[in-house]
């Protein structure tokens, strides 16, 4: 008997519902809902599952888990837990747009460093990360090369946040090893959980370089030695357990080049993790090269599939340069895509909002800054008459499941994933060619397709063709 099954059967029990009468509250079979009660037989959908829920006054944690298991009865454990440690990366990728990365200097009283090759031990957690703290802000007003070794858990990721405040664009280099085991606990959980970290890290700081190796983690852990994290500059070398609880911090001349020798050896056997650019000719790349996208996820759909150059040059923003380049580009897309299997993925909601407001994601007009109602109405006709031609296809994707206005995902041909985030500082554009992430994003799409998420191209007309009469009615045109 399957967890579900037992759960289900727990919670029957509990409500005093005979068979009999459940069976025929929900419609079903008798014989076939005692089969479902036994593990004999699985549920006919989720929908069945949830109406279940509500016929036995399941709470809200209640039904989450039954839902839960019912997924996991689908596909097992460790492929449920990969889809949904990439949703889970989906939305923590999504928040980081919002966020505001500035430090309160207050926050900080800097000391003085150990000098002339000093070497000084903390005990203390609090003494020790205003040290560090200090040793940094140094590092980055003198614009020295800042090389890390750790894995990245919060405590580093909240560090790094912190540290942005005084970050004046000098050269992190951060080491870090990714797990290439199997089973629970392995790349599935653990690679998807730290890469939004690195991610994240990689789109507040600019000059940010994240490199890794394969190996177990958890034995890689255990067998390292008794210093295994490590920061060094120019001037500081720092060295502490894998929980940072303590640790020392040197200014000897021989420690910090014997630090900097250690890490460049190990950096020679890793692979580099994340490319970034900060503008369009960064993110289209400078040799003409063009990249081949499977899909788009976004909460708008990719508008570059259905513009015009006078459109783009009058509504957009951009250096003269970047500007040639952007629409070279778009004539490449419209033509490389027309008949092919590329679809662009958006939601609902996305899509409402477009045409209430005019507002394309990071994207500000020259003067209005909105798109008037013409234009919006004209982009969605297109789009829907794109759609009907088989040039291109656009599909709606369920909200819960799709990126938020701040992040859109390309997947390219390769397996490659293009993430573009929208900061409030402007656009960055990170690639990520990681094996664990391209594998659980490809499968996390192809599941949303096989599961109704990412809807049909005739589902996806039919309401684009609703909101379109709506807008039109509102606005008196046709």
């Amino acid at each position: 008997m399957s967890k579900f099954s037992e759960l289900l059967k727990g919670y029957t029990d509990r409500s005093g519902v005979s068979v009999a009468a459940l069976s025929k509250r929900c419609s079903i079979d008798r014989t076939t809902l005692h089969k479902i009660l036994s593990g004999e037989r699985r549920p006919p959908n989720e929908d069945f599952v949830v109406n279940l829920c509500r016929m036995l006054m399941l709470s809200a944690t209640e039904r989450d888990e039954l839902i839960e298991q019912y997924e996991i009865s689908l596909v097992g454990d460790d492929l449920y837990r990969r889809r949904r440690n990439v949703k889970t990366m989906i939305e923590r990728l999504s928040e980081v747009g919002e966020k505001e990365y500035s430090s309160n200097t207050n926050a900080i009283y800097p000391v003085d460093l150990p000098k002339n090759g000093e070497v000084n031990v903390y005990l203390e957690k609090h003494d020790l990360l205003r040290q560090l703290y200090s040793a940094f802000i140094e590092a980055f007003e003198n614009k020295n090369v800042v090389r890390i070794i750790t894995q990245p858990g919060d405590d580093y990721v909240d560090f790094m946040r912190f540290a942005v405040g005084y970050y004046n664009g000098s050269e992190i280099r951060h080491i870090f090893c990714l797990d290439n085991s199997s089973g629970a606990g392995g790349a599935n959980d653990y690679n998807l959980k730290i890469l939004p970290r690195i991610c994240e890290i990689s789109a507040i700081y600019s000059n940010y370089h994240p490199m890794f190796y394969y190996d177990r983690v958890e034995s890689h852990i255990n067998e390292s030695s008794l210093l295994p994290v490590l920061a060094v500059s120019d001037n500081f070398m720092f060295r502490a357990p894998f929980d940072v609880q303590s640790g020392i911090i040197s200014s000897n001349p021989v420690s910090v080049d014997y630090s900097v020798r250690q890490f460049e050896k190990l950096e020679k056997k890793c692979y580099p993790l994340i490319e970034r650019a900060d503008d369009v000719s960064g993110m289209l790349g400078s040799n003409g090269d063009h990249h081949d996208y499977l899909y788009t996820i976004d909460s708008q759909p990719s508008f570059l599939l259905i513009g015009t150059e006078e459109g783009v040059r009058n509504n957009l923003i951009l250096p003269p340069e970047q500007m040639d380049i952007l629409v070279e580009r778009m004539i490449t897309v419209q033509k490389c895509y027309i008949g092919s299997d590329y679809f662009s993925a958006f939601t609902k909601k996305g899509l409402i909002r477009f045409m209430k407001t005019g507002i394309i994601n990071g994207v500000r007009e020259r003067m209005n800054k909105v798109l008037p109602p013409e234009r919006r109405i004209w982009a969605l006709k297109k789009m829907i008459e794109s759609s009907e031609e088989g040039v291109y296809d656009f599909r709606l994707i369920e909200s819960d499941c799709a990126p938020q206005k701040n992040l859109r995902i390309n997947m390219g041909d390769d397996g490659t994933v293009y993430f573009v985030i929208r900061l409030k500082s402007g656009l960055v554009f990170l690639t990520v060619s990681e094996q664990s992430m391209r594998i659980a994003v490809e499968d996390y799409v192809n599941s949303l397709i096989e599961n109704g998420k990412i809807y049909s191209r005739e589902r996806s007309l039919e309401i684009m063709k609703r909101i379109l009469a709506a807008e039109q009615e509102l606005s008196g045109s046709s």
